[in-house]
Parts: C-alpha cells; sequence; structure tokens
C-alpha cells in the first residue's frame, strides 16, 4: 500500500554502496565538493523544514530523477532511477499517489524511494495471466496465459479451477473420440457428426457406418426403440424399465434439454384421474425429462427437470403430471449421447395444487406437528441467498411467536437425493432482504437464536423435486456462546489455535464465502503492517470456510476467504495495516473446527531468478516472507517421495531455497498460489539439498502443496518442484512463528 514503510530488495541494496561512496568523498573534498551544483545536500533544506515547509514532491524535476555516480575512475555521471522521487528525511514525506507501491525515505540517498509491488495487484485469477505494479502509473493487466501448442490436432485452453493448460485431442462434435484423422488412438471417422464414431453402436437399417469400422449395417446392428412418438413406449400402470438410447437420433427438443441430445419417447397412457410421477435416474448428470400435453408437439410442454447429481456415479430428473385426466400423454426422454437409464412411473392418487406457493396464501407450521410437503408440481417463486440449484419449485410455511424463541426447522426427505433447501424470512418474506437465514443440502436443519415475538416465514425448495417431512420446534431463548457475532468476537492471538464447537452457533455473519453455515467469529489485532494467513482444520466430509474481514465485518466484501471440503483451508492477505481485523470461521454441518492465525511483518515479495542449483540457493530470512519464481526456465535437479510413479529422472524443472533456524519454531510453507500443480519438499541439511524430512514433501493431492511442521534449529531447504513434470510461475508463503 502507498505509504508503507517496506525495504527495497533490489534497486536500492545495489545504488546504496554508490552512494555511500558519494558521501565519502564529499566529507574528504569539504568545501570543495559543496561548490558542486550538481551534488546537491539532502540536509541543506533542514532550516526551511523545522520552519514549516515542506521537502520537494515526489520527481519535482531536473536533477531530482537522476542520481549522480561517481565511476571507478573517478568521473561522475548521472543515472536515471524511475523508483526514486523527490528529495525527503522522513518516510511521512513520501507518497507517489499509486497504491500498489511500498514507499520510503532512502535515508542513505535522503530521496523517496518507490517500490512496486505486483502482490498488490493481483485479481486471484489465473488465466488472465499475473497482474503487474507499474511505477507511476498503478495496477496494469498481465499478460494472458496462452496454451496454445501449435497444433491443429489438439484443443487447448486454460482451465481456471486447475491453473493449467488443458490440451485434449481434436474431438469437434464432443463425442468423446478424437478424430481419426489426427490421431492414431482416434476413431471418429466424422468428427462432425456426434452420433457417429468408433465408441457409438451400428444402427440397423440407416445406411451409414455408425461405428466407424468401415461396414455399414453389420449383422450385430442396434435397432432402434422408442425414438419418435409414432413407436414411442405406452405406459399405462406403474412401471420400471431400462432404456436404452444407443440408437435413437435428435428428432425433438425440450426448454431444459441439451441441443443435439438423443431422445425417446413415452406414451402415458392415463386410464382414470392420477398423479403420474416419472423419474428417471442415470450414472451421469447428462439427461433430462419433458411432459407434454401432445407426445409430438414441443409447443405443449408441462414440465421439464434436468438431472441433478445425487453421487459421484448417480443423477436423478423427476417431473409430475398432476391430476390428469384419463387420456394419452407424451413424456420425451433426452441424453447427450448413447447409454442406458433407468425409467420408473408412479400412478398415484390425484392431488390439487397446493395452496401455498406465494407468502400471502402460506401454511402454517404448528411447533412439534411434522407437516408432508410435496414439492413435485411446485412454482419457483422465491429466491433465496443459498447458491445451491433448485430443480424444484418451492412452497412456504409461517409461524407466529407470542414471545422470544430459539427456533429450528427441520427437512426430512423421502429421497437422500432430494438435497432439501429451507429459507427463513420476517415478516416482510416476499424479498430476498427479509431472508434471516437459510440453509441447503444435507445439511437442512435452520437454526435461529432468540427470534423475537413475531410472525415468521419458512420457504422450502430442493434440488430435486419430491415430497419431505418439514418439522418446527421452539425452545427458551438461550445466551449466545461467546464469538456467536461481530458485536462480541472472541480473540484469536497470533500463533494461537482456537477450537470450536459450531454446533452450538447460529447463522449470523453474511458471507459470501459459505452462504448457508453456521459461523463464529474472531478478533485479530495487529500492532504492526503485516501479512497474514488465517487456517481452518474441519471434520472429514464436512464443507466449511474461513473468512479474513475488516473492522467493519462486512462478510460479502472479504479481504480474503476460501471455502470447501479438503482441510486445512488457508486464506492469505498482504500488508493489512495495524488494526483490528475478523476472521470468520464456518461450517455447514455444524460440526468442531478449529482456526489458527499465522502472522509475520509486511514486506514485498521476493523475486527468486536462477536458484537452480544448492549453489544459489535462495536465502529465507528468519521471518519468513512471500517467494515468486518460475521453473520454466531451471533444470530437473532433485527427486521427491510424492511426485507421480514413473517420472523421469529429476522430476520436473526445480528451485531451491535456503532457512537457517536459530531456534526451534512452527514453519509454514504454502505454494497453493501457484500457477500449476506445484510439489514443495522440505529437507534437512546442513549439506544440500538434504535429506527430506518427515512429512516433508506434499503436492497439489495435499489440497494445494502445504506444509506446516515444528523444527528444531538448523538449516534447511525447500524444493519448490512440480507435480507430474509441471512447471510454470509459482508463489511460496513462508511463515516462521514461534515453537508452539
Amino acid at each position: 500500500m502507498s505509504g508503507a514503510t517496506l525495504p527495497h530488495r533490489i534497486v536500492s541494496e545495489r545504488l546504496r554502496p554508490l552512494a555511500r561512496v558519494v558521501l565519502v568523498l564529499l566529507s574528504v573534498w569539504g568545501g570543495v565538493a559543496c561548490d558542486r551544483k550538481t551534488v546537491q545536500d539532502p540536509f541543506a533544506r533542514q532550516l526551511q523544514i523545522d520552519a514549516g515547509s515542506v521537502a520537494s514532491p515526489p520527481g519535482d524535476g531536473g536533477s531530482d530523477d537522476d542520481l549522480l555516480i561517481v565511476d571507478d575512475e573517478g568521473l561522475e555521471h548521472q543515472e536515471s532511477d524511475p523508483s526514486l522521487g523527490g528529495r525527503c528525511l522522513s518516510d511521512s514525506q513520501c507518497d507517489d499517489g499509486v497504491e500498489c507501491t511500498a514507499d520510503e525515505c532512502d535515508t542513505a540517498l535522503g530521496r523517496c524511494r518507490f517500490t512496486a509491488q505486483d502482490e498488490q495487484c493481483q485479481d486471484g485469477a489465473y488465466c488472465n495471466g499475473a497482474e503487474v505494479c507499474v511505477l507511476g502509473l498503478g495496477c496494469r493487466p498481465g499478460e494472458p496465459i496462452t496454451c496454445d501448442d501449435g497444433s491443429p490436432c489438439t484443443i487447448d485452453r486454460c482451465i481456471e479451477e486447475t491453473r493449467e493448460c488443458e490440451r485434449l485431442e481434436r474431438d469437434v462434435d464432443g463425442d468423446g473420440d478424437p478424430d481419426a484423422h489426427c490421431v492414431e488412438r482416434g476413431g471418429d471417422c466424422n468428427d462432425l457428426d456426434p452420433a457417429i464414431s468408433s465408441l457409438q453402436p451400428e444402427v440397423c437399417g440407416n445406411l451409414r457406418d455408425d461405428d466407424c469400422d468401415g461396414s455399414t449395417d453389420e449383422a450385430d446392428c442396434s435397432a432402434p426403440h422408442y425414438d419418435d412418438c409414432s413407436v414411442a413406449l405406452v405406459v399405462s400402470a406403474p412401471t420400471s424399465e431400462r432404456l436404452t438410447l444407443d440408437a435413437v437420433k435428435p428428432d425433438t427438443a425440450a426448454s431444459c434439454s441439451e441441443i443435439g441430445a438423443r431422445d425417446l419417447a413415452i406414451d402415458l397412457d392415463v386410464q382414470e384421474a392420477a398423479d403420474v410421477v416419472i423419474t428417471i435416474r442415470g450414472d451421469s448428470d447428462d439427461f433430462a425429462v419433458a411432459l407434454r400435453g401432445d407426445c409430438g408437439e414441443e409447443t405443449d410442454e408441462l414440465a421439464c427437470a434436468v438431472a441433478v447429481a445425487q453421487s459421484d456415479d448417480e443423477a436423478l430428473a423427476r417431473v409430475l403430471l398432476r391430476a390428469s385426466k384419463p387420456g394419452h400423454y407424451g413424456a420425451i426422454v433426452f441424453k447427450q449421447g448413447a447409454g442406458e437409464l433407468e425409467l420408473s412411473v408412479d400412478f398415484l392418487e390425484p392431488t390439487e395444487a397446493a395452496g401455498n406457493e406465494t407468502c400471502e396464501g402460506a401454511s402454517p407450521l404448528v411447533p412439534g406437528q411434522s407437516v408432508s410437503v410435496q414439492l413435485l408440481g411446485a412454482e419457483a417463486d422465491h429466491a433465496t441467498r443459498c447458491d445451491a440449484e433448485t430443480g424444484a419449485g418451492d412452497l412456504v410455511y409461517r409461524f407466529t411467536l407470542d414471545e422470544p424463541h430459539d427456533v429450528r426447522v427441520a427437512a426430512l426427505p423421502s429421497d437422500p437425493g432430494m438435497a432439501p433447501v429451507l429459507a427463513l424470512r420476517s415478516a416482510g418474506c416476499a424479498s430476498i432482504d427479509d431472508e434471516l437465514a437459510c440453509v441447503e443440502k444435507d445439511a437442512a436443519e435452520l437454526f435461529a437464536r432468540s427470534l423475537e415475538a413475531g410472525t415468521y416465514y419458512v420457504v422450502v425448495s430442493a434440488a430435486v423435486a419430491g415430497q419431505l417431512d418439514l418439522l418446527l420446534l421452539l425452545d427458551d431463548p438461550s445466551e449466545p456462546p461467546p464469538g456467536e457475532s461481530c458485536d462480541d468476537p472472541r480473540s484469536l492471538l497470533p500463533g494461537q489455535l482456537v477450537s470450536l464447537p459450531l454446533d452450538g452457533y447460529a447463522d449470523d455473519v453474511v458471507s459470501s464465502c459459505l452462504v448457508s453455515g453456521r459461523d463464529a467469529v474472531l478478533s485479530l489485532q495487529l500492532e504492526q503492517a503485516s501479512d497474514v494467513l488465517v487456517k481452518q482444520r474441519l471434520t472429514r466430509g464436512d464443507t466449511g470456510a474461513v473468512a479474513l474481514l475488516d473492522a467493519s465485518c462486512d462478510g460479502t466484501e472479504p479481504l480474503a476467504c476460501v471455502s470447501g471440503q479438503d482441510p486445512p483451508l488457508r486464506a492469505v492477505s498482504h500488508a493489512l495495516p495495524a488494526g483490528v481485523y475478523h476472521v470468520v470461521s464456518e461450517s455447514l454441518r455444524a460440526n468442531p473446527v478449529s482456526v489458527f492465525a499465522a502472522v509475520r511483518p509486511a514486506r514485498p515479495a521476493i523475486i527468486v531468478a536462477g536458484a537452480d542449483t544448492c549453489d544459489e540457493a535462495e536465502l529465507i530470512p528468519e521471518i519468513g516472507g512471500l517467494f515468486t519464481g518460475n521453473t520454466g526456465a531451471a533444470y530437473a535437479d532433485y527427486t521427491s517421495s510424492c511426485d507421480v510413479a514413473n517420472v523421469t529422472p529429476g522430476g520436473a524443472p526445480d528451485q531451491i531455497l535456503r532457512l537457517d533456524l536459530s531456534e526451534r519454531s512452527r514453519v509454514i510453507l504454502d505454494g497453493s498460489d501457484s500457477r500449476f500443480s506445484v510439489l514443495l519438499n522440505l529437507r534437512r541439511g546442513p549439506e544440500c539439498p538434504g535429506t527430506e524430512i518427515f512429512g516433508g514433501c506434499a503436492n497439489i493431492d495435499d489440497n494445494g502443496s502445504y506444509i506446516e511442521n515444528v523444527l528444531d534449529a538448523g538449516t534447511y531447504y525447500v524444493q519448490v518442484d512440480g507435480y507430474a513434470g509441471r512447471s510454470g510461475q509459482w508463489a511460496l508463503e513462508v511463515f516462521v512463528l514461534p515453537e508452539p
């Protein structure tokens, strides 16, 4: 940040010895040097400054942008230094107005020194390149990552999630079979038609080579089943059947189907009034189902649902034909590519549409009495802050409190894959601004502490339509635990581990990091400008988040935050001014968590150039720091135990850093902000590269290359490597803390 007092590492370290030479010569030459107008005494205006005038502004013209250099032969010349500003006596006189520079007074020269800090400009995105700080201009865009390998037989793109280039064999039609004209293992003889490839079955009677084997309509060909409404599968009673879409063609479309999806038709023969429920299951979420009043009319659509993944190997889509009169109706099943789906059709007693679609028609909730909620056929009328994808509509329920109570609302789905969503709203109800809290997916128990007397509403939805039981429970008002809200945060000291039993906490902080988690708030005091890493450990299987907020404790605009399932979660923020900050810890399942904060004095990132061998190892100061480099130009010198199997000798290119500890310390190494799958290896010296310590190897599979270890005094080496041969730009956070 502008105005921060941070050391300049590269330019000033090189120029200060030269400046000292100038000052020594001045002291020797005495009055002779004072007469030289090319040399200015930085303290000549001390009396004027003491009297109230100010130092020259940064870069105030003339020779202020140049530095007088005396070479080995005693000759003088001017050397331009764009990082120098006007004359100064203290840091407070130096401010270039650029937010991404560190501004200080270089007392050896008596001049302001402005150091660009690229890390202040990073937007967190990978594919748009690394942003840079330009002296005098501020933050500027970086060079976007180019993944083009120059081959017409690959489709190249940058993947933001993995921070890597993806190079796929050319597959224009997206059928999973590479173009046979490009690669030897590709078998697609027509890469413009997804219905033709070596992965497809041969279809009988269409006079084309569907499976790319060089023959047409051979004996083992597959005949299409239920390809259109004229040959639809007729269903007039409860049915379970396996549907094969291998040979069907894309004949029609629906509001929720993908372009080019294969489709087959079902004729629903309803012989008496009934609720007809159609459920489709598959091993991937690439399908959908639509209901029509007339099978062949796309405009006669009654309902449409896309598949929602229930697990890694199961997805589900469900639609309802409510209180249908006797007659024929159509159902169209869509799927991307060939494969099989499981069809279930149920004929149930007819029901009327729910009357509680809106807040005005909300149905009552009685404490302690379970209510059956049927979301099939409900419309989606209400938005929620919970960001779950809800394939079902929503219904509204209300309850009234005559006095304050703790409130719990639980949803028990009949189908484990429904993933309910509950939102609690105040008396206004109609707007999302009235939402007090929400929960989603498998943690569908909503808790609110000490709600005041009044009327409240519960909006119920789910990822997949179906039936669930809704239960309201009331308890006497309870006292909040320490740290439940920003008004009463718990204290978090640097280097301290705090355990939080979040089942006793409510969801009080509106957060953009994890909307529906139970949360606790901790207060962190910084005594000086600092870099901060906050870490959270979760229970396995839980989803959590940790965020660093400023004094306002506004969770919608965190300084840093991270959410996910793989512990430990880490969020880092640099160059924070001294003051009070808040750490918000969240858990979707309200499981216990632990939170830790590592703090070090703020300093600019150190660029690691070279460091390819032990002789060039970059020294890590004992206070730690942020280090950046690029292994692309390095050699593969050292192996690592946690690298992928069967790599070439030495593995990926690597760089070496050295850390000398004067006392036993907790050391944290975090490479998760690197721009490729970085691998870290911590080795014990004294000789380089040393011996890998226990737990000293971490790759991308270990949650972003993170090592935390308590180390004895001694010499250590950090090897920055690449997983599975990868290389590129890396960033390494190093925190060295007192022994716990």
